[in-house]
């Protein structure tokens, strides 16, 4: 039997240097044939930019979600007790940034296993 590989998506606040760093760090270790850590990342330029976009509610949706098989939008907003059209926006704001998808029959689902968000290395000026 084929173990299950988690998907993982890392969340973090990082400037377009920083970015193209990593960037050109992993391409110098793919070049020298070494490992390069595979695993998604999502980036925010500051820490009002990220919760801008991560409210509340949609982690809340994020998580049920994460929790639950794939469903409609008028499924999501009943089972979280939300308006239609409210939840009809915050899934059209998380699909352009991969934390929800949509499969061909128009049911939202997550496609992460987990989700970490790292403060850690943000400096918030």
């Amino acid at each position: 039997m084929r173990k299950h590989k988690e998907k993982k998506l890392v969340i973090g606040i990082s400037n377009l240097d920083e970015m193209g760093q990593r960037f050109i760090s992993a391409w110098k270790r793919a070049e020298k044939g070494l490992p390069v850590d595979p695993t998604p990342h999502l980036y925010f330029e500051n820490i009002m930019s990220m919760w801008k976009n991560l409210t509340p509610r949609r982690m809340e949706l994020v998580h049920y979600l994460r929790n639950h098989k794939s469903m409609s939008i008028r499924q999501l907003a009943k089972s979280l007790n939300r308006d239609y059209k409210d939840v009809h926006s915050d899934v059209q704001s998380l699909l352009p940034i991969d934390l929800v998808q949509k499969d061909g029959d128009g049911l939202i689902s997550v496609p992460w296993d987990s989700i970490v968000i790292n403060l850690a290395e943000t400096a918030v000026a």
